[in-house]
């Protein structure tokens, strides 16, 4: 014959049967040392329990399916090293620490519960969670956790019953680079193993993982891992486990435009709000001087940036370079240029292109005397202006001749009319291209003029570099 201690879980009333039939008249814990191996099979008959034995024998409780006040019973089975199995008549078994976390307040009842469960050699889990007893029968249990950078959890535990939960707290941030903190929940396999995914509201960086688990003693077992942004995982780990960067489940980019009025704009992924980019830019001067200058804009909530090309730079090819590092600490980097092109397919004609924030322009002006004056914005020290000029040679006859001046540094240029031409009539065209290869030109002209307003009296003007005079001999 098989006892079995009844423990009602309101009054906490223990009786003992050694019987074949045992009635419950409350919600109860029928506890026993017998082993799960020993029933053959479970019966539902009504609102009674049936255990078939092996041997042949046949257990009735009597009332096991009835719920007292929203409570029911629970059969549980104590084997070998005080280990404690429960069994609810509706699933499969499952280890519990205690029987403490059977009953509806087993905080509050718990201190009352033990002296007497002691008496009859219920001892297992309760007595080492109360006691926290090292020398109990049952071997403390062990957890270790470990997170990947690919945000996949695992964990191993040792003397933790299997299907035990466990509760695993994730803390980091989310996209926004904003503290959250997760819980998740998880339960042991069968060897002991537990898995688990990093939600994906956290964004990549540093991240840190806790896991708690209570063993077969009753007792918290608490592990706990760690992803560093930038630092290297604990050295003594397997090198297939030690992981630098953080959570890294994107990678990190960026990317950068610049138009041709100087608008620099560009996006980033995976890189935290408020980080810094450094832009790099590279042109010339308003001397033609190779200029280089670092500018830097901060990363908003959405992942863009904008920044300006300083004022310094004149038009002409630019290129920028924006750089920064993602939330695991890892450079990244990208380019873009403003260069000049072939726009139209033709060699004849300059390439066009890059920084063109000023219209390039040009100014001509030729006085009496032949000096010829001019100035140019948007263009290049040392560029070659063409000067056409057009009049007439000292025996009347058209004459046109194309004089090349230099531009100076302060967009000046000078040049003379050759001595070829006579005077009278003349028109000079100047022409030259801007930094962004546009043609410019411009155009002044020397002419005869009624300048007394007395049609009978000849026009008068033009070049004139020679007086006039006349001899008569008689």
């Amino acid at each position: 014959m098989t006892n079995f201690i009844v423990i009602e879980k309101d009054s906490l009333e223990k009786s003992i049967v050694n019987s074949n039939q045992i009635t419950l008249t409350e919600a109860s814990i029928v506890h026993t040392k017998m082993h799960r191996d020993d029933v053959e099979e479970f019966i539902r008959d009504g609102n009674n329990l049936l255990l078939k034995l092996k041997n042949g024998e046949v257990i009735v409780i009597e009332n096991f399916f009835i719920a007292y006040d929203d409570v029911v019973s629970d059969l549980v089975f104590e084997e070998e090293g005080c280990v404690l199995y429960w069994f609810d008549g509706l699933s499969d078994f499952k280890g519990i620490p205690g029987l403490e976390v059977l009953l509806p307040e087993a905080g509050s009842k718990l201190v009352s519960l033990l002296p007497w469960l002691a008496g009859v050699g219920v001892v297992g889990g309760v007595i080492a969670a109360a006691n926290n007893d090292d020398s109990s029968s049952t071997p403390n249990g062990t957890n270790t956790i470990q997170v990947k950078s690919d945000g996949f959890i695992t964990g191993k535990t040792e003397n933790i019953a299997d299907g035990s939960k466990v509760n695993i707290t994730v803390t980091g941030k989310d996209k926004d680079g904003n503290l959250i903190s997760k819980e998740i929940e998880t339960t042991v396999n069968s060897d002991g193993s537990y898995t688990a995914e990093v939600p994906k509201d956290f964004a990549d960086g540093d991240l840190k993982v806790e896991s708690e688990v209570v063993d077969q003693n009753g007792k918290v077992v608490k592990a706990e891992d760690q992803l560093n942004a930038g630092k290297p995982d604990d050295p003594n780990t397997p090198e297939d486990e030690s992981v630098p960067g953080g959570l890294d489940r994107v990678d990190g980019s960026i990317t950068v435009d610049v138009d041709d009025q100087g608008h620099i704009t560009g996006g980033t992924t995976d890189v935290a709000p408020g980080s810094e980019v450094t832009l790099t830019i590279t042109g010339q001067d308003q001397s033609g001087n190779p200029l280089e200058q670092q500018v830097k804009a901060t990363v908003n909530p959405d992942g863009s940036y904008t920044a300006e090309v300083p004022a310094g730079f004149a038009d002409g090819e630019l290129t920028v370079k924006a750089e920064t590092v993602d939330r695991n600490g890892t450079p990244v980097n990208a380019e873009d240029s403003l260069l000049k092109t072939d726009h139209d397919n033709d060699p004849s004609t300059p390439d066009q292109g890059g920084l063109d924030r000023v219209d390039g322009s040009i100014t001509v002006d030729v006085d009496d005397q032949g000096h010829i004056t001019g100035g140019t914005t948007d263009v290049a020290p040392g560029s070659e202006v063409t000067l056409t000029i057009t009049g007439q040679d000292q025996s009347g006859n058209p004459l046109e001749q194309q004089v090349k001046a230099t531009v100076n540094p302060d967009g000046s240029y000078t040049a003379e009319v050759p001595a070829g031409f006579a005077d009278g009539e003349l028109t000079v065209k100047a022409e030259t291209v801007d930094r962004n290869g546009t043609p410019v030109n411009a155009e002044d002209s020397l002419l005869k003029t009624d300048h007394d307003n007395d049609p009978s009296t000849p026009d008068q003007g033009g070049l004139d570099r020679v007086d006039g005079s006349i001899t008569v001999d008689v």
